[in-house]
């Protein structure tokens, strides 16, 4: 719960306008008292930001370096890796990782938990739960072998376990919605069906709904919608679908995309979904078979409505 019972009207009247759904999510979070948030802003917005947060009683540190980050492959530019630190002196703009919170020992330490490596300090200061913080350490070295994602390692522990041939997961925990601006926690779950994953959703939901009801209810529609996510050919949101047994029957006219090329044409073209795995489907157009898709690096997921 919120340690914190001030509400920061004019901070979020501030924020609102001109930072992402995810960076407001993190400060009002961590203006509450529930945690250190750590972001990644351009240079240009630091000092706006800075004395922003300090207006509001918020302590900041900064890295000293700034990143300059590789364009992703069909992630509409969703990072998860850092990418090269070069001098704040550098001609080539960049990004400025800023730790703020109401405890300025706490964003100190976060800080440097980050750039030591201490990945289960800094886990701990950005409040993810300890099986999850697990999580990352132990998947880091696959991630770390194509772009720094963990949402197909996410999906395998998800299924673990599971005689379904495609279990409807938690909407809750689908970290995957921040493809599209979205979601509800700010780390990966250890799983779909991660119980502290899906607390920590829903207080942030609940944090937000005190601002912004309707924007709250948006994140959460957003985390409700199913998802077909690719390594590198784009990660697509079905807004206007229908579960039929193990078909996906979806408006063609609906679909959002992290990336325009072959798969978003296919898709635009079909109607449904024939889903025989996570890691196996089929395009159809009425009874047409448009296309098999059949990848290691491809997951399909379905989310509930509850």
């Amino acid at each position: 719960m919120c340690e914190s019972h001030a509400v920061y009207h004019e901070l979020f009247a501030a924020l609102r306008p001109r930072v992402s759904f995810q960076t407001l999510r993190e400060i009002l979070l961590a203006a509450h008292g529930q945690k250190v948030a750590r972001l990644c802003l351009s240079e240009m917005e630091i000092p706006w930001m800075v004395a922003e947060l300090e207006k509001n009683g918020l302590r900041v540190g900064l890295h000293p370096r700034k990143l300059i980050l590789s364009p992703d492959q069909g992630k509409g530019g969703w990072v998860s890796g850092y990418g090269t630190e070069v001098s704040l002196e550098s001609p080539l703009p960049g990004y400025i990782q800023l730790y703020t919170g109401r405890d300025p020992n706490r964003v100190l330490e976060a800080q440097k938990a980050e750039h030591a490596c201490r990945f289960g300090a800094f886990g701990r200061l950005l409040a993810y739960p300890p099986c999850c913080i697990a999580f990352y350490e132990a998947s880091l070295p696959v991630a770390e072998q194509e772009q720094g994602d963990f949402l197909l390692t996410l999906l395998d522990a998800s299924l673990k376990g599971r005689s379904e041939q495609l279990p409807v997961f938690p909407a809750w925990t689908n970290v995957g919605a921040q493809y599209f601006g979205y979601g509800l926690i700010s780390f990966y779950p250890c799983s779909f069906f991660c119980a502290e994953a899906a607390t920590a959703a829903r207080e942030a939901w609940r944090l937000l709904r005190m601002y912004d009801r309707e924007l709250a209810d948006q994140a959460l529609a957003a985390a409700r919608l199913p998802l077909l996510y690719t390594e590198y050919e784009g990660v697509y949101a079905f807004h206007e679908a229908e579960l039929e047994g193990n078909t996906l029957v979806y408006d063609n006219s609906s679909i959002e995309c992290s990336l325009r090329g072959i798969l978003a044409d296919v898709l635009s073209a079909g109607d449904r979904i024939l889903i025989h795995s996570a890691r196996s489907v089929e395009v159809f157009c009425r009874d047409t078979l448009l296309a098999r898709l059949n990848s290691r690096k491809l997951g399909m997921m379905l989310f509930d409505r509850g």
